[in-house]
Parts: structure tokens; C-alpha cells; sequence
């Protein structure tokens, strides 16, 4: 199984260089809230290197939902990759999946402050892992994948604000990050209008523009 997983880990999610993003990602969002905020002095314990170690983790099991959820279509698609070419079994990333997860989840629960968050963090893993148990709704489409996926970043950032306790930057932030979660929303209704449109004739386009 350690062969296995050295396999993929390899291919599909590089241990170290993810570690190291993880920390960077949860620095970076952590320290810009503080300076915001007019907090210069702080020191780094074992909570921040667990915040980072648990954005690693979350982001690993999203990587092994997707390509679990993805079995079938990698078969025909991409054969070559470790779980449907049959190098690396499913087995082995469910268990290393939840080693790692339930390794930072019990980190959490022993030393952060932001219990909460953690749980709203994972309980919107599950539910993307599950398709929120509409996959025949949302798989085929593109809006309904934006809507209901594309959020994960924001509440991985709520994951590390939250950490900060500074509530009603918190909220800011949210409102903030929900904005642009619409906005992405519009652009990619925007490009399938665009796509739809560029099938018609010239005079369909003139006649469909001309109409909105």
C-alpha cells in the first residue's frame, strides 16, 4: 500500500509541495486579517501549523472525492492515471484519506478555538464528496457545479478567518467573498450565453442581441 500511495501522491497530489501550500495558504489569509485588523505582535505556535496542516488535509480529501467521484469517466478519459489504470487501488485512498483527515480533525479538536468552522468546513466536503445528493441535477451542469462547488474556497477561508476571532471582520469578509462568488456565477452565465449564441446564424445573433 505505501507503494501505492507513494504513487500517487506523485501523480495527483505532490505531499510535500501541497504541505507546504497548505501552510502558505493559511499564513497568508491569517496574517493579512491581523494586519487589517492593526495587530502587529504575534507569535507563531503549534495552532497555526495545525491551521495550515488542515487546509492540506481538507484539500486532499477533495482531491480523492474527485477522482473517486470520477471513476467511471477516467476509465474512458484518462486511463493512465493511478486509480482507473489500477496501480493504485480505492482502498488505499480512502484509508490514507482518512488518516490524515482524522489526524487534523483531532488536532482541532485538541488545540484550536474554531470548532464550529471546522465543522461547516467538513460537512460541506461531505456534501460536495455526495454531489449534495443531486448528482444527476448538478453533474450535467455547468451553473449548477458553479453554485454548489465554487464556494468550498470561501468557507476555507471562514475556516482560518475564524481562527482570528475578529468577528465582525469575519462578517466583512464573508460579504466580501460572497460578491465575488456571484460574480463568478454571472461571468460563467455570461460565457454559456455567449457559447449559445455563436451557434446561430449572423441574422439569429443580430436578432437574438437585438432582443435583449
Amino acid at each position: 500500500m505505501l507503494k501505492r500511495m507513494h504513487l500517487y501522491f506523485k501523480e495527483r497530489y505532490p505531499f510535500f509541495a501541497r504541505l507546504v501550500l497548505g501552510f502558505i495558504v493559511f499564513l497568508e489569509i491569517y496574517f493579512i486579517v491581523l494586519l487589517n485588523n492593526g495587530v502587529t505582535q504575534f507569535n507563531i505556535t503549534i495552532q497555526e501549523f495545525i491551521g495550515g496542516y488542515t487546509v492540506f488535509a481538507f484539500l486532499y480529501w477533495l482531491r480523492v472525492a474527485d477522482d473517486l467521484k470520477d471513476y467511471e469517466t477516467d476509465i474512458r478519459l484518462f486511463p493512465e492515471r493511478p486509480l482507473p489504470s489500477g496501480r493504485v487501488q480505492k482502498k488505499d485512498i480512502i484509508i490514507s484519506c482518512l488518516i490524515i483527515n482524522g489526524l487534523a480533525i483531532a488536532l482541532n479538536i485538541i488545540y484550536m478555538n474554531n470548532l464550529i468552522f471546522l465543522g461547516i468546513l467538513y460537512v460541506y466536503g461531505f456534501l460536495m464528496s455526495r454531489w449534495f445528493f443531486a448528482r444527476n441535477k448538478i453533474q450535467p451542469s455547468l451553473v449548477l457545479a458553479v453554485i454548489t462547488h465554487n464556494p468550498v474556497q470561501m468557507i476555507v477561508n471562514l475556516y482560518i478567518i475564524s481562527f482570528t476571532r475578529l468577528w465582525l471582520y469575519l462578517l466583512c469578509i464573508f460579504q466580501h467573498l460572497f460578491g465575488r462568488f456571484l460574480g463568478r456565477l454571472k461571468l460563467q452565465k455570461m460565457k454559456m450565453i455567449t457559447r449559445h449564441i455563436l451557434r446561430f446564424s449572423v441574422t439569429k445573433r443580430l436578432r437574438y442581441l437585438f432582443l435583449f
